[in-house]
């Protein structure tokens, strides 16, 4: 057995399977789908360069009445919203598919 692999044994992990996607991507799919000319991941995240953001069980539960109303916001006023309710109803819509994400930052 290998020294990674005894260490390996010793800690706890899990598997996943992840949607990977670019932030630039994520932007353009918002941009579309809410009408959101200047959406930008970067900026609502506060995110550094070569960066990851895990997401999590997106789209198995509903969106509540606040995100409801904060999805509304952000296409009416172009006001903040969570990416986590963002991820939610691009599911609900059936733009992306349930599961977990990891968004890309690298520019």
């Amino acid at each position: 057995m290998s020294s990674n692999s005894k260490v390996q044994s010793r800690m706890k992990t899990r598997t996943i399977t992840c949607h990977v996607i670019k932030e630039t991507d994520f932007d353009q799919l918002v941009r579309k789908t809410y009408g959101i000319k200047d959406f930008s991941f970067v900026a609502s995240r506060e995110c550094g360069n070569d960066t990851q953001h895990v997401f999590e069980d997106v789209g198995y539960e509903p969106l509540d009445e606040w995100d409801t109303e904060a999805i509304e916001n952000i296409k009416e006023e172009q006001d903040y919203c969570s990416i986590n309710v963002i991820f939610n109803d691009l599911c609900i819509k059936g733009f992306i598919d349930a599961g977990n994400y990891i968004v890309e930052v690298c520019w």
